[in-house]
């Protein structure tokens, strides 16, 4: 099936484009990592101040200073990998009972779980909105979660047939995100070949109907938007809904003018889901160098481009 998409890509940014003259610009929906993404870029040393009071006081400034429509707290994982994820589904709790409660907002708070055996212990906690974790590179999904691609996949396929059948037998909402990781670069194996990563997004899209989102992360902070482009125009050609993609960018000084294009043509494509960070830490710890860690986009960042569009940026 994709023999063909490298002579296709042209005609199909220009028939995506062509399109976008004659519809308005979807608003942004902003999910905000700072309390997941961001800690775990966090050094040794700085994790140890960490503690849960100072989480909540994050929390609180996200709430209110930013409202995201949805916010990811920690994630359900070893401590002894991840330790300062040790209060999460503390900080959980926390968070949906101040929404609900408190602050009267409609943010939907997720966790994240890298594993069956993390969804099962928040299933059984009462967690409805779940992050999943694969990626493109079979190398990286080892040392992360300490699995092959084809396993992660027979361990969703039972994550999903559990969802299923609870909601046959108690129905109610799960909202549930998959991060895809190393687009296009992987800290192992380097450079992946985008006509892989096509191949194995659109393998999701279609295995895993019931998926909301589908988080395509620049791992690296090094994705190219020619390749960005050729990747999800393609994507977008062979059925994947831009409605449910969504995108996961780490930024520094050198590659601002990447990302920019990056998600002004997200933006121009009707991609409107982006993950947000108020930290200046972030990164995949696991397997990337402390030295090479950036942060997430920032607020700041989508606000600046969407006002660029004569649209606000926030939520």
């Amino acid at each position: 099936m994709l023999s063909n998409i490298r002579n296709m890509s042209k005609n199909v940014t220009l028939r995506i484009n062509y399109n976008n003259k004659m519809h308005a610009l979807l608003p942004p929906i902003l999910t905000d990592v700072s309390l997941r993404d961001g800690l775990q870029g966090l050094s040794r040393e700085a994790e140890e101040t960490f503690t849960l009071n100072k989480k909540k006081d994050i929390f609180h400034n996200i709430i209110f200073n930013y409202n995201p429509k949805n916010i990811e707290i920690g994630s359900i994982v070893n401590p002894k990998l991840l330790p300062i994820m040790s209060d999460s589904l503390h900080l959980y709790d926390y968070a949906v009972d101040f929404i609900k409660n408190v602050s009267k907002t409609d943010s939907n708070v997720y966790i994240l779980v890298p594993n069956e055996k993390g969804f099962n212990i928040g299933l059984s906690h009462g967690v409805k909105n779940f992050s999943f974790l694969t990626s493109v590179s079979n190398s990286f999904q080892q040392k992360n979660v300490n699995k092959s691609l084809l396993e992660t996949k027979k361990e969703l396929k039972k994550i999903f047939t559990t969802i299923e059948s609870v909601q046959k037998i108690q129905p109610s909402e799960f909202k549930t995100k998959l991060y895809i990781s190393c687009i296009t670069d992987c800290p192992l194996e380097g450079k992946i070949n985008n006509d892989d990563i096509i191949h194995e997004i659109l393998y999701y899209y279609a295995d895993f109907p019931n998926i909301n989102e589908f988080c395509l992360s620049d791992t690296c902070g090094s994705l190219k938007c020619e390749d960005y482009k050729y990747i999800v125009d393609n994507c977008i050609y062979f059925g994947v809904r831009p409605s449910k993609i969504s995108l996961h960018l780490h930024v520094n000084k050198e590659n601002i003018k990447e990302v920019n294009c990056i998600v002004k043509h997200s933006i121009n494509n009707y991609i409107n889901r982006f993950d947000v960070s108020i930290m200046e830490s972030g990164g995949c710890s696991l397997t990337i160098q402390e030295s090479k860690l950036l942060p997430n986009a920032s607020y700041e960042l989508f606000d600046s481009i969407y006002k660029s569009y004569g649209v606000d940026g926030k939520n």
